[in-house]
């Protein structure tokens, strides 16, 4: 049988030779290189991250279900393993892997990774108005004279809204829907197999745990009056959003539970399944085929996710099976999908761009977006043997144009897997990526190690024309930062060692200094020239130490301050955009919360290369926050701060905010409804 999965799109030459190797082999029903009929262990691939696009939908039909069936089956051989142990005393041969700076103004801006790449938040300024949202509500506050507050105008966007942007006259917001609350025509059905709703996953079944999202697209030239003038929904949830002057990006994950693995079946639970090793080879043969079965009988619009835009009302696909790509070794199930916008025609068709896998990190510069293999892929793919190395893609798309899709130029490939987006980051059409490769498992075994990566757009391929291996070992990163020439990576198992780096030689990038302490550090961020100044825990409380690195191959710890105890958090230590800073002053705001007394509000610092001083507090909510939650974001406008919690918005005079000067109340109806998922907010990369 012949695959048109062998073509080969003009704009790079590679088909999906791995799948027609198999095939070619005899494989049958997109069995892949696997049978049924005994228990070999899983035949490895060596991984190939590059893209290749489709012809057609019946191309992406067979790579999506021949991916699906590739992963169930190395699943099953997992579980098989596991199970075979405890029944009966045959041998069981196991199988798989072991071992082995931003502008200042009279007003803060969100803390941006890039400077030029804006961030959807939950908060946002422009000096004169505060944009903030509650559940499903748009809320435009005006900030007057003296931290006065007062509401302008609200709109319902429904679903409960996550993250916005301002641009000029339009704001963006992103909302999560639920199955009730999504548009009908879009509404994920569950598939059917002998009785067995097989819409599932994380345990749960049904299409209630489907995810939707919707963009808002909000005019807000009447502040009184905004007035919501397009919606996009899409099935899949929103990730996170970049806008580049004109140019907005969206990225939505569209899981695709049709294709993923089933277990249950009517006699899965007998104990007789589990009395010899045989009988377990058996069931779980059953289990494969029922899955083969399953999958094969799918259509595509059986797993495809949709979009529907209010302007014409028509649900499509999120993308076009000719702008959706897919890795010639599979990396997961699922859609990753950039939707590109012109936010200065909002009238204009947006267009998307998918790629095939399961969720990974996204990264941004001006001109580029990045996106990964997922970290949890990584570790599964090696771990079950599906894979011969431990690797991550990296997908770079040209989003120079503001005018144009994200367009696909290259991929690349890098041992390892990384943590977050500030693992990535581009410098002269350089990109430098940090990565840990290796584990930590019981009995003291600990193969961690961490490496750092240069890559160039060299054709259709981001080379590695530089590398950096050998640090932190028996440990991994948890804290990274690119700026300009310089490095910093953080690694902990017991200590926290800071490494400074230097770029300057993309091709032989090397360890500066490094300084050891306890703790470590989730979130690095430059103070001047001479400091930098980060986020963690020590001893399991949340802590800011400020680093000297003006002799930068002699990093030094110049001050620690802790969180009075371990009951402090921050929503800063997991979320870098509620770290807001005024480089130009030295003030440091961060909400915290504490979980004995429900105490919350922003504590505010004075940030000098001489050390951290706590200088004061903005008091949230007073001991109200169980019900009103805890403090999530800060901002200021002039001598004034702002402490934004899920419920309501808090002024106060920079100068003395422990007297509040004003505070509003977000919701209008009833009272506030305490939810705690929104706390550290936004998307998170996976």
């Amino acid at each position: 049988m012949k695959s048109s999965l062998t073509k080969k799109p003009t704009w790079n030459g590679l088909g999906i030779s791995m799948f027609a190797a198999c095939i070619a082999a005899g494989a049958t029903a997109f069995t892949g290189c696997y049978h049924v009929e005994d228990w070999n262990e899983i035949d490895s691939v060596e991984v190939n991250h590059a893209l290749s696009g489709f012809d057609d939908c019946a191309s992406f039909d067979q790579y999506a279900k021949l991916a699906a069936i590739q992963l169930m089956r190395a699943r099953v051989e997992q579980a098989r393993d596991d199970d075979a142990q405890w029944a009966g005393n045959e041998e069981v041969a196991l199988g798989g892997a072991t071992d082995g700076d931003f502008d200042e103004s009279d007003h803060s801006e969100t803390n941006n990774q890039e400077q030029g790449v804006d961030e959807a938040d939950l908060i946002k300024t422009d000096g004169d108005y505060l944009y903030s949202l509650y559940k499903g509500q748009f809320i435009i506050v005006e900030a007057g004279d003296e931290g006065a507050l007062s509401e302008a105008g609200r709109v319902e966007v429904g679903g409960y809204a996550n993250e916005l942007f301002i641009y000029n006259d339009t704001a963006v917001v992103f909302s999560g829907l639920s199955d009730t609350e999504v548009s009908p025509e879009l509404r994920h059905d569950t598939q059917s197999y002998d009785g067995v709703d097989y819409d599932c996953w994380d345990g749960w079944c049904g299409n209630g745990n489907y995810q939707y999202a919707r963009v808002s697209l909000i005019d807000i030239s009447d502040k009184t009056t905004p007035q919501v003038i397009r919606t996009v929904e899409y099935s899949g949830e929103y990730v996170t959003s970049r806008l580049v002057d004109n140019a907005l990006r969206v990225v939505i994950f569209s899981p695709l539970p049709a294709l993923e693995t089933q277990w249950y079946w009517e006699d899965y639970y007998s104990d007789s399944w589990w009395d010899s090793v045989s009988n377990v080879n058996t069931m779980y043969k059953k289990i494969i085929q029922r899955n083969e079965d399953r999958i094969n009988a799918l259509t595509l619009d059986d797993f495809m996710p949709g979009k529907l835009d209010s302007a014409d009302g028509e649900v499509r696909y999120i993308a076009e099976c000719s702008d959706t790509l897919g890795s010639m070794t599979p990396t997961g199930i699922g859609l990753t999908t950039v939707v590109s916008m012109d936010l200065d025609d909002v009238s204009k068709q947006s267009v998307t761009n998918s790629v095939y896998g399961a969720r990974g990190i996204v990264y941004a510069s001006t001109s580029a977006l990045y996106l990964t293999t997922s970290r949890q892929y990584v570790m599964d793919a090696f771990l079950t043997g599906l894979w011969q190395g431990e690797t991550s893609g990296i997908h770079k798309f040209d989003i120079a144009r503001s005018d144009s899709a994200a367009f696909y130029m290259a991929t690349g490939s890098v041992p390892g897997r990384m943590l977050d987006q500030f693992c990535l980051g581009e410098h002269n059409d350089y990109l430098r990526v940090a990565t840990t490769t290796g584990f930590a498992g019981w009995f003291g075994s600990n193969n961690l190690e961490n490496h750092v990566y240069v890559l160039q757009e060299q054709g259709k391929l981001l080379e590695t024309v530089g590398t950096l291996d050998g640090l932190g070992l028996g440990e991994e990163i948890y804290a990274a930062r690119f700026m300009g020439d310089r490095g910093y990576l953080v690694t902990f198992f017991e200590m926290d060692p800071l490494y400074t780096l230097n770029m300057s030689n993309p091709a032989a990038p090397q360890v500066a200094g490094e300084w050891h302490g306890p703790g470590y550090s989730t979130y690095l961020h430059p103070v001047g020239e001479n400091s930098v100044l980060s986020v963690g825990l020590v001893e399991g409380r949340t802590a800011l130490t400020l680093y000297d690195i003006s002799n930068f191959a002699a990093p030094t710890m110049v001050s620690r301050l802790l969180f009075p105890d371990w009951e402090f958090s921050s929503a800063a230590v997991y979320e870098h955009k509620a770290f807001t800073f005024n480089s130009e002053s030295g003030m440091l705001a961060l909400p915290f919360y504490e979980y004995q007394d429900n105490d919350t509000g922003i504590f505010i610092y004075d940030v000098q290369e001489s050390g951290v001083t706590l200088t004061s507090t903005l008091q949230l909510n007073g001991g109200s926050s169980f019900h009103e939650g805890a403090a999530r974001r800060s901002a200021y406008i002039g001598d004034y701060i702002y402490g934004i919690s899920r419920c309501r918005i808090t002024s106060g005079a920079l100068s003395d905010p422990s007297i509040a000067a004003d505070t509003i109340e977000l919701f209008n109806v009833g009272s506030c409804d305490d939810y705690n998922d929104w706390y550290w907010g936004g998307g998170q990369d996976w």
